[in-house]
């Protein structure tokens, strides 16, 4: 008698976590899957194993099919006939979502492969039964997953809102200690604290940026230097300083899920974790953002984006005639000594990079003196000062504030109104899934499909501009913090500008002015936004006294010169 072929069997085996194949060095999912499939299959004589396919680390609730590799791989291979017979522990090793895994599966089935699983057997798809089935098998684990999900974010996210430790290791500054309290299990629980040692440190950071303009770069390496170790005991990279500069916790504000688009902060700062206040911190994102190239990219923003060098303007300062910017050129003289020795004098002027390189059609200077321009522009901004010494600033501020912001409150009411309303119809479609499955839907699978995705994209487009509104209304409180600051700076103003290093001076300008525009016959000074849209509600001009006659005082003659390096 001739030997019946057997069947060709393949295995599926899928965790959700990576640490979920091995834990505490006991046996881990992939393992308890696997034994319980060889053992399905050997009780089968007319199946026999010829491959396993694994997912490890992959959601099988918040990834579609056509996102897992895996799943992609079994059904190219399924096509190809290369199996006869699909078998997994649990439906849900195929997928946990209602909305594709049943889909998935009557692919698969389509293709002529059998699908079982250990515990709940063959799926078929003969009839509208079977089908609906499926779908409610999926639909339950989808529920099982999502409920388990809404759980513990729920949890963290009420943790997080009150201001609240929610476990996870402390960042830079911060340590953990044994609370007195336990918890549900009898176990301590663990508080955050400030570690003094780091928080002075980390306030030294946001004071290098602050006050002096650092960039990530220069901070790491300027750690590195002094010997200080990071958290992890290993030296500083533009990266980890990235993390730690832009973390609001140092702010005392916890937070949940801040790299999406549904991050949760706490309702109120905890007074206990505050390293840096919140007017400083304000300050460090605003002065990082502005330096950033992608932000300014396709935006005529001048802007301080390094105060290395040795011109106080650089990034600020444009010609008047061809909109250029000006950068750091050396004046180059050699002479030689009494006693015969040759010296190099090297002075740094302005110099116009349209006219310089060609790249601007200007008939204005190729130089300009840099004690000249930087002179008038410090004398002017000093006088301007003294000026609002003399207002009662607060009063002012105060009404700028109530009334600046009702546009923004207005549109954020507006889009968050059509975002509930767009949730709604998203529900409304998924819930129309199961009809589709019964044959009794006025929409197909692919029309279905489409609008899901349609109204999906509305979603996403709706939350993009409440985020871009939401960054507006948060920048216009930075600006207000920085009035308030401006307002306690200005009787000190000048005796701090006069001692302070020279990347200081740079910030402390690139804090008042927006712009320098240079002409052969004057400077012209223009204030940022902020503090325009506060001269005007004051009834003072920024106008005044800011464009300033040079004459010929600035013309130069085009000595030998040399490309500043920076």
């Amino acid at each position: 008698m001739f030997e019946t072929q057997k069947k060709r069997v393949v295995t599926l085996y899928r965790v959700s976590s990576k640490n979920q194949v091995t834990f505490n060095n006991n046996v881990g999912d992939i393992p308890l899957q696997q034994r319980e499939c060889k053992q399905f299959i050997a009780s089968k004589p007319e199946w026999e194993l010829v491959d396993e396919y694994r997912e490890l680390g992959v959601s099988g609730f918040k990834k579609k099919s056509n996102e897992r590799d895996v799943l992609q791989q079994i059904l190219l291979d399924a096509k190809k006939g290369k199996f006869d017979v699909i078998l997994a522990f649990m439906f849900d090793r195929f997928g946990r979502r209602h909305d594709d895994t049943p889909f998935f599966i009557q692919e698969l089935v389509k293709t002529g492969v059998e699908v079982w699983t250990v515990k709940e057997g063959q799926q078929t798809f003969n009839s509208h039964i079977d089908e609906l089935m499926a779908f409610i098998r999926s639909w339950q684990s989808s529920g099982e997953s999502g409920k388990t999900a809404t759980r513990v974010t729920a949890a963290h996210k009420a943790l997080v809102e009150d201001g609240m430790y929610r476990g996870g290791s402390a960042p830079f500054g911060y340590r953990l200690e044994i609370a007195s309290e336990l918890n549900k299990k009898g176990k301590p629980v663990l508080k955050m604290v400030i570690d003094p040692e780091e928080a002075e440190i980390v306030k030294w950071i946001y004071n290098l940026v602050d006050t002096l303009g650092y960039g990530q770069l220069r901070i790491a390496c300027a750690l590195n230097e002094k010997g200080v170790l990071s958290k992890t005991g290993t030296t500083w990279t533009a990266a980890t300083v990235n993390y730690l500069l832009k973390n609001p916790m140092y702010k005392g504000i916890f937070t949940y899920g801040r790299r999406t688009n549904d991050a949760v902060f706490s309702k109120m700062a905890n007074p206990e974790l505050i390293i840096i206040d919140e007017a400083k911190w304000n300050r460090v994102q605003k002065t990082r953002a502005a330096r950033n190239p992608h932000n300014t990219a396709n935006v005529d923003v001048p802007c301080i984006r390094s105060t290395k060098g040795p011109l106080l303007l650089v990034g600020l300062i444009r010609c008047g005639h061809c909109g250029s910017p000006l950068t750091t050129m050396y004046n180059m003289r050699k002479y030689h000594t009494v006693d015969g020795t040759l010296k190099v004098s090297k002075n740094a002027k302005y110099r116009c990079s349209g006219k310089a390189l060609k790249k601007a059609q200007c008939d204005g200077q190729k130089l300009f003196s840099k004690n000249i321009v930087e002179g008038l522009v410090e004398d002017e901004v000093k006088n301007y000062l003294d000026k609002l010494k003399k207002m009662d600033l607060g009063k002012e501020i105060d009404e700028l504030r109530k009334k600046n912001t009702a546009s923004e409150v207005t549109e954020l009411k507006k889009l968050n109104k059509q975002l509930n309303t767009l949730e709604k119809e998203i529900l409304g479609l998924e819930g129309e899934i199961i009809r589709v499955i019964q044959g009794v839907s006025s929409f197909d699978r692919d029309r279905l499909n489409r609008l899901i995705l349609t109204k999906e994209a509305e979603k996403k487009n709706i939350m993009e501009q409440i985020a871009i509104v939401s960054e507006k209304l948060e920048s216009k409180k930075v600006e207000f913090l920085e009035l308030d600051a401006l307002q306690q700076f200005i009787p000190v103003w000048s005796e701090v500008y006069e001692n302070a290093p020279i990347e200081k001076k740079k910030m402390l300008l690139g804090s008042l002015v927006e712009r320098v525009t240079v002409h052969r016959s004057g400077v012209e000074i223009q204030f940022k936004m902020s503090m325009n849209r506060f001269f005007a509600n004051a009834g003072v001009s920024s106008d005044d006294g800011f464009l300033m006659n040079m004459g010929e005082k600035i013309l130069t003659s085009e000595s030998k010169v040399e490309k500043n390096p920076d």
